[in-house]
């Protein structure tokens, strides 16, 4: 770069701003500043360009130090609001014909999604099943018995036709019965049985650990084996199987290590 197109491209510097730290201007600056403006520690700089490159500055800090002392007139920014010509609104024709076609593309569309959503998640999956029993975990609930006594609670729930004869997993002997309460799911009743690991609640958490049966019948596509498929629903971690003709899901507040301690 020589000095004439340095100053082609400093002719456009403006001092005291960002244009300081503009890669653009480094390689001029360089040979106008000097030492102070080297780059890559090498300094190329020419004492002429230097002293044009002040004038430069100096000038430009001038005239805008002119023009920030220059009042601003009262009314001047209502007047050149009040100048601006405003387009007149657009008057779009009403058409009865055009809004009851674009009415019945969007029912359409809505019903077919509808459609979809049905065919892809009828309301007797297991997916939809899980996760409605999570949300129940998961919402503010009352336990209708609150007990810690496993064959009481067991009574309660043969007493409202809910499931009462079922196989604990062997880890849940290191949890506490909290109590259960009975939920309905396609006119099916679910036992929901409620424990406490011994961990710390949160506050306004009653329980840590919950069990949710049902007779297998009124769910779809559920797990086969009686292996528990683990998944993580919403903010809880679950085991699902199936045994005996029942459908099981555990569900915990905390990672899957925490899970597997009671299955």
């Amino acid at each position: 770069m020589n000095n004439q197109e340095a100053k082609e491209i400093l002719a456009l510097y403006r001092p005291a701003t960002a244009d300081r730290t503009d890669p653009s201007f480094a390689e001029a600056l360089e040979r106008a500043k000097g030492p102070s403006a080297a780059v890559n520690g090498q300094n190329n700089a020419d004492p002429e360009l230097g002293r044009w490159f002040q004038e430069h500055c100096a000038s430009h800090l001038s005239i805008r130090g002119k023009f920030l002392e220059m009042p601003v007139p009262p009314g001047l920014k209502d007047q050149i609001l009040s100048e601006i010509p405003v387009p007149a609104a657009k008057v779009i024709p009403f058409r009865p014909v055009v809004l009851l076609r674009a009415a019945a593309i969007v029912a359409l569309c809505l019903g077919l999604a509808a459609l979809f959503w049905r065919s892809h998640h009828r309301e007797d999956d297991f997916s939809v099943w899980r996760s409605r029993m999570v949300r129940t975990a998961l919402q503010p609930y009352s336990m209708e018995l609150r007990s810690q006594d496993l064959q009481a609670i067991n009574t309660y729930l043969a007493g409202r036709k809910a499931p009462a004869e079922y196989t604990l997993p062997g880890g849940m002997h290191k949890a506490q019965a909290a109590g259960c309460a009975v939920l309905r799911w396609q006119g099916r009743p679910v036992s929901m049985l409620c424990f406490r690991s011994g961990h710390p609640l949160p506050p306004g958490e009653q329980t840590d650990l919950w069990l949710f049966i049902v007779d297998g019948s009124p769910v779809r596509n559920g797990p086969a084996a009686s292996a528990p498929v683990v998944a993580r629903v919403n903010k809880l971690i679950t085991a699902s199987w199936t045994r005996g003709g029942k459908m099981y899901i555990l569900a915990a507040a905390g990672d899957e290590e925490f899970l597997r301690r009671y299955f």
